[in-house]
């Protein structure tokens, strides 16, 4: 007999065992009863259910460990202008909570004012409502002022719009940070040189200061030590430095400092690899910005440069991750349904396409209560709408269901049964909830068995009464 594995080296161990087990060709050797193997198969299902479920928790939990360790102000909203996430950074820069309150009247509950300070933004111009309707929004400013933050302080802002895998919108999401304290340098730049260096000397980033006409670099100690130079092994001309570049990212590099340089953008702000002395490469992020004279010649450029190296490895150990998630339910024989806390449907695996007849695009966005799927009870009757189907149930008291049996008419006409359990899913803080992950399984075969072997019975017992009869009646005279 040809191993499974040989077949499909993706099967899983126990599958494997238990698929030996059932072909065995010495009766003692497999399982008593169909429904002893049965139950072994759904005991195997459950244990890789619950597998699935963990990993789940684990990238959510993954994610807002990032977000909430980042420096950056993030805050998305769904397409309705519900706020569905932001992290402790937003806050902190806001000073104040994040709060769900209308789009029309978020510029004037956080205080968004244009960067004149005097100006405040319609709603629908601020870069989040943008995002909403699908721009991508790099470097625009908002002046950040309000009660709580009576000064004010400048925000530069990034947005982009969330969408799904099929390129449909779901909202936005932005990405802030406070740039007050750069701004005023940049202003002081322009008044005085030695200005510039003092501020260049006190910051913590690792900075630059690129003389253009003379081609000299100038690297602050940091820059030095990001890269493991001391003082008098650093280069110093851009040439040296160039080669230090990863070959995968130097056209990147090579067009962003002399695109600036020729004023084809107005700034720099680029993420590259560039070799450490030991010979690895470093995640860096830089940004500069040129002074030019009047005919609009640059002849020098400062700028800063942060080791990101740390986060760039997260993200792709979130990827990876991500991947892995994936992988694992789109090889599940049950059927998995990813509900947002509204109950609408975000994500489903091939099986629950399978099971239900249904593409992946017709079962996004709908919800348990949707007539379409025209749902009924064990007992045939239809489950009415205000009936809760299990992930309602759990949305609603954050508890799990399991083992719910209900019939599902495909478009095609046909009913299928499924089981379906419902497990919630929290916020990072383990309190609020997020939505739910729905699993069902088609028990179709199952309960045709049952209904076969219900029949099979009467028809026994109708035929032993029958023979009871015959029995008990008189004997004809020969």
């Amino acid at each position: 007999m040809t191993p499974p594995r040989e077949l499909w080296p993706e099967v899983p161990p126990a599958l494997e065992a238990l698929c030996l087990r059932a072909l065995a060709k010495r009766p003692a050797d497999r399982p008593g009863a169909a429904s002893d193997l049965a139950q072994e198969v759904q005991g195997w299902q459950e244990r890789e259910r619950r597998k699935a479920e963990e990993a789940l928790r684990r990238q959510t939990e993954i994610l807002g460990s990032i977000l909430n360790s980042m420096s950056d102000g993030v805050m998305g909203a769904d397409e309705t202008g519900r706020f569905i996430l932001w992290n402790a950074a937003a806050e902190r820069l806001m000073n104040m909570p994040v709060e769900d309150v209308a789009l029309p009247q978020w510029s004037g509950h956080y205080g968004c004012f244009h960067p004149d300070g005097r100006t405040l933004f319609a709603p629908e111009e601020l870069p989040l409502a943008r995002a909403m309707r699908g721009e991508a929004i790099d470097d625009a400013e908002v002046f950040l002022r309000n009660e709580k933050r009576p000064d004010g302080i400048l925000l530069s802002v990034n947005g982009r719009p969330l969408e799904d895998a099929q390129g449909r919108r779901s909202g936005g999401v932005v990405v802030f940070r406070d740039v007050t304290t750069r701004k005023l340098a940049e202003e002081e730049l322009r008044k005085s040189r030695e200005r510039f260096e003092l501020a260049v000397l006190g910051s913590q980033d690792g900075l630059w200061d690129w003389d253009v006409e003379k081609n000299e670099v100038w690297y602050s100690p940091q820059m030095r030590a990001m890269l493991g130079y001391n003082e008098e092994e650093f280069p110093n001309r851009t040439g040296e430095t160039e080669k230090r570049v990863h070959p995968d990212d130097h056209a990147r590099w090579r067009e962003a400092l002399y695109g600036h340089v020729e004023g084809r953008t107005d700034h720099i702000e680029l993420e590259y690899r560039i070799r450490h002395k030991d010979g690895s490469y470093r995640w860096v992020r830089s940004r500069g910005v040129a002074l030019r004279r009047p005919d609009g010649k640059a002849y020098r450029m400062a700028g800063s440069s942060e080791d990101i190296t740390e986060r760039k490895q997260a993200e792709e150990a979130l990827r990876q991750s991500e991947e892995r998630y994936r992988s694992v339910i789109a090889a599940m024989q049950d059927g998995i349904a990813i509900l947002d806390a509204d109950g609408s449907i975000r994500e489903c695996n091939a099986a629950a396409e399978r099971i239900l007849g249904l593409s992946a695009e017709q079962i996004r966005g709908r919800t348990p209560h949707d007539p379409r799927w025209r749902n009924i009870h064990e007992d045939g009757r239809p489950i009415l709408p205000g009936e809760s189907p299990p992930p309602m149930v759990t949305l609603r008291t954050g508890r799990p269901c399991a083992g719910a049996v209900m019939g599902v008419h495909k478009p095609d006409g046909t009913l299928t049964w499924i089981t379906v359990n419902a497990q919630p899913l929290f916020q990072a803080d383990g309190r609020a909830l997020a939505g739910v992950v729905a699993s069902f399984e088609d028990v179709t075969d199952r309960k045709r068995t049952e209904e076969l072997l219900r029949q099979t019975a009467e028809r026994l017992a109708r035929c032993e009464e029958q023979l009871q009869r015959l029995a008990g009646a008189p004997q004809a005279a020969p």
